[in-house]
């Protein structure tokens, strides 16, 4: 074929999982290799751009029939198109595939929103986790105690926190879907103190920079 190489849809795992150094194991190649094995069962393995606009559009259908959401089919389409660009891009396959801008009809009509904490409940999750040396439950308090997201507290470093007359972290984070476009203080009660300090500690070694007024 000139040099080129074609692939097969199942052929792009292995593929893609180089290109990004990835081992099959980790979370990203397995959902990526669990969506195209869904897309080739269904329609059959061959090399993506053989798969027609009507093709994928019955996929869709049909995923959604099986009960799953329009976010959760979006999703796995857009893994689909993300492996089947990065490998083309690479190995310079100039055939074009149609997977890109999938319709999914009524795409986030079926979302659903989660009713917020009441405060008996976050009193209840405080009385539960109070006393813990679990390090998971530290972050749940931090988190409750904050309002930060999950993100922003697995990403905090030594250098987000100080301590002194009044205790501020400086959030400086950039998390995957949420960013910061300026420094945040939030002020934090005595108690969650020692948690943080605990939590960065164990993440980012000793904090030397801490002191207390």
């Amino acid at each position: 074929l000139k040099g080129k190489i074609e692939l097969y849809a199942s052929d792009y795992i292995d593929t893609y999982a180089k290109l990004k150094g990835l081992d099959h194991d980790s979370k990203q190649i397995k959902d990526a290799e669990g969506a195209i094995t869904q897309m080739t069962e269904f329609l059959g393995n061959r090399m993506p751009h053989e798969y027609k606009r009507n093709d994928i559009n019955k996929f869709i259908l049909a995923r959604l029939n099986t009960g799953a959401s329009t976010g959760t089919v979006k999703k796995y389409l857009n893994l689909i198109n993300a492996v089947f660009n990065k490998v083309n891009d690479e190995h310079e396959i100039d055939h074009v595939h149609r997977f890109n801008k999938p319709n999914i009809p009524n795409l986030g009509d079926d979302r659903k929103e989660r009713d917020d904490f009441s405060p008996e409940q976050l009193n209840l999750l405080r009385s539960k986790l109070s006393g813990s040396k679990d390090t998971v439950n530290h972050l749940i308090m931090v988190a409750l105690d904050t309002g930060m997201r999950g993100g922003e507290v697995l990403g905090l470093a030594s250098e987000d926190i100080y301590l002194n007359k009044d205790f501020v972290l400086q959030r400086k984070l950039c998390v995957q879907l949420h960013v910061l476009k300026r420094d945040t203080k939030v002020y934090f009660l005595e108690d969650v103190i020692e948690l943080l300090v605990h939590t960065t500690q164990l993440s980012f070694g000793k904090c030397d920079q801490y002191q207390k007024s």
